[in-house]
């Protein structure tokens, strides 16, 4: 049992140093060529052999299916190289969400993905603190787009909230919490990835409307508002500290949120929408082919959208099977909060995974999901956290 059990964290270790690695290290110490591929099947492959059995998830089967249906079509696509390039990374990242749901139905949570997904956002803001490339817009490498990097912190910042709904809470938990937010947050700010700090924005705004309460529902009153206090006079020295150190990049990222609904890529990003329902439109059944918008666009790029990406890349049929998982997810978390009592831990956990689900599709409008390992992360411990909750769910009421 020892040794069987040992086989499920060897299985945990490895896809965290796939995550890792292909978050984080292969852009800023060394990329070897198929590394995560083989991280993510060593992992898979020590996970089975754990539990000797399988079980198939529908959202998994389906979106393995948008995969391979993306595979299929790369030979008909004008760069077949792209596509196969990029069809096999899907299917990579549909494998990282299995194994995101199995842990969380063994763990019976999904602390492990959440806490995983933080530790990637604390060394990328630490990094980016002491060796940030950029001028106004800070990355953690020149090869990773500032706009991947805000996601990456604005989601960490969500599963910080999230790791705080536990019902085992201490003072030093929360004030740490509040101080990691703090770092994610400027981090952010440094990327001035205007959705990102938007995304960001309204997962904190959130928490604290329906959500903060809760973590004190056990503790003294005088706890509790001792604790928010600290917290507050947190957010006060770091703004301080921070306003007089780094200035520039709040006034830079200030100056784009001023500007988002009249500035140049906002109209660009526009064209690129008109663009791509233009050439969904002359194929609509299977699309142009995964990465292959970018030849029938005049600015030579992806549509910076997943929902026209989606349609005019993989038709009707590709989007149709990748909008399954979404909106059944979507469905569930919905009917799983109406089946949970109010004023509730489980609850408020419920409300969170809602509205990161609403937040994630807000920045699937301008950022291609099926391209960004980290947006498919998100949506893989969403699944897991609807299987978690419904087995806990059919628990109680037997």
């Amino acid at each position: 049992m020892r040794n069987g059990k040992s086989l499920y964290y060897i299985s945990k270790g490895l896809f965290s140093i796939y995550f890792l690695y292909s978050q984080f290290l292969k852009n800023v110490v060394v990329s070897i060529p198929h590394m995560s591929q083989i991280l993510i099947v060593l992992a898979l492959v020590s996970f089975l052999i754990y539990k000797k059995r399988i079980t198939i998830y529908k959202e998994v089967m389906t979106l393995f299916v948008f995969g391979l249906l993306t595979l299929a079509m790369s030979a008909f696509a004008v760069d077949t190289k792209i596509a196969f390039t990029y069809s096999q990374l899907i299917i990579e990242y549909v494998v990282a969400i299995f194994l995101i749901i199995l842990y969380s139905v063994v763990d019976e949570s999904i602390n492990f993905s959440a806490s995983l997904f933080v530790i990637l956002g604390v060394i990328i803001s630490i990094w980016m603190l002491m060796f940030g490339v950029g001028l106004n817009r800070i990355s953690f490498s020149e090869d990773v787009n500032v706009n991947i990097v805000g996601t990456i912190l604005a989601f960490s910042i969500g599963y910080v909230l999230f790791l705080l709904l536990s019902n085992k809470i201490g003072t030093k938990k929360v004030v740490f919490s509040g101080a990691i937010i703090v770092l994610l947050l400027f981090s952010a700010l440094s990327t001035a990835s205007k959705k990102c700090l938007i995304a960001s924005a309204i997962l904190i705004i959130v928490f604290i409307l329906f959500c903060y309460r809760r973590v004190f529902d056990k503790s003294n009153p005088l706890y509790a508002f001792l604790i928010t206090l600290s917290l507050i006079l947190i957010a006060f020295i770091a703004f301080y500290y921070i306003t007089t150190q780094y200035g520039d990049r709040l006034l830079y990222a200030q100056a784009r949120m001023d500007s988002i609904l009249e500035d140049k890529s906002t109209q660009k990003r526009y064209d690129l929408i008109i663009e791509g329902l233009s050439v969904f439109s002359k194929n609509p059944i299977f699309g142009v082919g995964i990465n292959n918008f970018r030849y029938y666009s005049s600015f030579n790029t992806y549509s910076h959208c997943s929902y026209t990406e989606l349609l005019a890349c993989t038709g009707l049929a590709g989007t149709f099977l990748f909008a399954a998982p979404v909106f059944s997810s979507l469905k569930n978390v919905v009917l799983l909060g109406k089946k949970t009592p109010k004023k509730t831990l489980d609850k408020s956990r419920i409300v969170f995974v809602f509205f990161m689900l609403l937040v994630l599709l807000f920045v699937c409008w301008t950022q291609i999901i099926i391209y960004t390992s980290a947006l498919m992360y998100v949506l893989g411990t969403i699944i897991a956290f609807v299987y978690v909750e419904k087995r806990k769910n059919t628990v109680v009421n037997q």
